[in-house]
C-alpha cells in the first residue's frame, strides 16, 4: 500500500503523506479524554495512597506499540 502513492503520482509534481498517530496528545482546557490527564491523575492518586507507582495493566499491554503525536507538531504538518 506504501508505493500506491508513487505508482498513482508517475512522476506527477505532487507527493503523499500519511499520518496515523494513534493519539494526539496536548493541552486542551475541558478535555477530561487527554492522555497525559489520566496519566497525571493516575499518578496522584497513587502518589496520595503511598502506593509504588506501576503500571496496573496486562503484559501484553505493556509490551504494546502505542504511536503517540502532539497536537500541535499534527497541527503544524497542516498549515
Amino acid at each position: 500500500m506504501a508505493e500506491c502513492p508513487k505508482f498513482v503520482a508517475g512522476g506527477s509534481p505532487w507527493s503523499f503523506s500519511a499520518f496515523k498517530p494513534e493519539a494526539a496528545i496536548g493541552f486542551a482546557v475541558g478535555n477530561p479524554m487527554n492522555l497525559a490527564m489520566v496519566i497525571g491523575v493516575y499518578a496522584a492518586i497513587y502518589r496520595e495512597l503511598d502506593v509504588a507507582f506501576d503500571f496496573s495493566g496486562l503484559q501484553g499491554a505493556y509490551d504494546a506499540l502505542y504511536q503517540v503525536t502532539d497536537a500541535n507538531v499534527l497541527g503544524a504538518a497542516f498549515e
